[in-house]
């Protein structure tokens, strides 16, 4: 995870802060700064000696602390800066006020915040991400609207049959429409969705049976989303001596998680004693869970790459 601040924005968040009493969102933030391992940050000071350093960690303490593992990279200008740092999965920007080129920012996966509503913006995203659905009860595709306010750039989806088109497993019923909520509001972004399965359900159990298989799926995508400007890819995790088991049902965007017991295969729906858990980077936890995660995806096509085999790997 990036974060670029404004450092107007930390001095004033600083002054501000009542550690012993502070809002939702300042303890999130404060959290960040605090505990969360593997942080990259940049700030808008000129830091030209370890002198320039200390300086500034004698100003404001939060900056020692963010110091701890990674001492900060100055820059001049926060659009240059976002735009050098637009490839980070995970870019959290703190400035003052609300600049002109935020909207941009946020259609290219980035979270914007200002002093003025970085409490109240942090609180919408954990409220529309930290929840928990019971299948005992009727579930659809709806509870998962609110999702499509958040920005980002990235969808995983790791399910084993979430391709298979058998009955009750229709890719008509749950991949399509979960992702239409997903990207109901990302039609300028440009978002790539990796598809983990196993079962594509050939006519028969050939590689390039399994190749016309994932091309018919990815077709189906394609015309789905003609508007957008999402990439789609399927991988197989079938028939690999990856070092890692890719067993449960889980999506990943950016900053969000989801993981179903039961899978994703939920419409029509049959109440089950399973259930979906939701979280994002602002539980700790979850931010540790989701680092290794998309390492472990990116791991496995960094190995599914190398590997010489006459199975089927992935299309396109």
């Amino acid at each position: 995870m990036r974060l670029l601040f404004e450092k107007e924005f930390l001095d004033q968040f600083y002054l501000d802060l009542n550690e012993e009493n502070p809002s939702q969102g300042q303890a999130i933030l404060l959290r960040i700064i605090k505990v969360y391992p593997e942080l990259e940050w940049g700030i808008d000071a000129s830091i030209e000696s370890p002198r320039d350093l200390e300086a500034l960690y004698q100003e404001n303490p939060l900056l020692r602390l963010l110091g701890v593992q990674y001492p900060p990279s100055p820059y001049t200008d926060l659009k240059t800066e976002f735009e050098r740092s637009e490839a980070c999965r995970q870019l959290l920007i703190f400035a003052v006020k609300e600049h002109d080129w935020f909207s941009k920012a946020r259609e290219q996966g980035a979270l914007c915040f200002t002093s003025e509503n970085y409490d109240q913006l942090l609180m919408q995203i954990v409220q529309k991400t930290s929840l928990r659905f019971d299948l005992f009860e009727p579930f659809a595709w709806s509870a998962f609207k609110n999702f499509a306010d958040i920005p980002f750039k990235e969808i995983i989806v790791a399910d084993n049959y979430i391709v298979s088109d058998k009955s009750g497993q229709k890719v008509d019923d749950n991949l399509v429409p979960m992702l239409q909520e997903l990207l109901s509001k990302k039609e300028s972004t440009p978002c790539s969705v990796a598809i983990y399965t196993k079962d594509f359900n050939p006519i028969r159990e050939e590689p390039e049976k399994v190749k016309e298989k994932a091309k018919k799926v990815h077709s189906k995508l394609n015309r789905v989303f003609a508007r957008h400007r999402s990439k789609f890819k399927l991988y197989s995790t079938d028939k690999t001596n990856f070092n890692t088991q890719i067993h449960d049902r889980q999506l990943l965007t950016n900053y969000f998680m989801a993981e179903s017991g039961v899978g994703f295969n939920l419409i029509p729906h049959k109440p089950s004693n399973s259930e979906i858990k939701c979280d994002s980077i602002f539980d700790l936890y979850t931010y540790k869970r989701m680092k290794r995660l998309f390492r472990m995806f990116d791991e496995f096509n960094n190995y599914q790459q190398k590997r010489e085999t006459l199975q089927f790997v992935s299309y396109p």
